[in-house]
């Protein structure tokens, strides 16, 4: 039997389920070590995918184009003249989908525009979990008076506005103070 410096004959060291579970444990602990300090390489990934991108783009473009190079080439087109062909074409094709499509996307972004507040109008008094009309007022005035009628210290306003943030936003101070009390004056809930 052969003898190992660390262990017995046969030692647990060796064997291939040991080394793959180190393996993942490890692997883990990077994994762990890159989150948590993940503000380091933030720059790092940012510099990689910006010169990622053009290479990947520029590669593509090399096999797409290199059969058309080798065409033209064959046909007594000097090298220069191919690239500038080549060239000349994908920026044909780029401007004549761009002309196409431009035109449907800058209505399609005007239409949204337009439609942007019957919209928010709509969206603001939908219910998720039914789809109907929600209807916040009645309720709330129906829960003010009875909690009146109980003699229940709280606080109740009403606002123009809907049941969404633009409308909130105005009173957020207003709401603070009445949930967090107004510490300057002394006030606590």
């Amino acid at each position: 039997m052969k003898k190992n410096k660390i262990g017995g004959s046969q030692s647990m060291f060796n064997k291939v389920w040991f080394r793959t579970g180190i393996f993942f444990i490890m692997l883990f602990i990077l994994i762990k070590l890159f989150m948590e300090v993940h503000e380091v390489f933030a720059p790092i990934a940012t510099i990689i995918g910006s010169v990622f991108l053009p290479f990947l783009i520029s590669g593509f473009l090399f096999y797409i184009c290199l059969p058309f190079q080798n065409i033209l080439e064959k046909w007594g087109f000097p090298r220069w003249a191919s690239i500038t062909t080549i060239f000349i074409g994908l920026i044909a094709i780029i401007a004549i989908v761009v002309s196409f499509i431009a035109p449907i996307i800058i209505s399609n972004i005007n239409n949204l525009i337009k439609q942007t507040p019957s919209l928010q109008k709509e969206a603001d008094f939908i219910l998720p979990t039914n789809g109907k009309r929600a209807n916040f007022l009645t309720p709330n005035r129906e829960l003010n008076q009875l909690i009146k009628e109980d003699n229940i210290e709280y606080f109740y306003k009403e606002f123009n506005g809907g049941h969404h943030w633009k409308s909130w936003k105005p009173l957020l101070g207003d709401i603070l103070l009445q949930f967090l009390g107004d510490p300057i004056n002394g006030k606590y809930v």
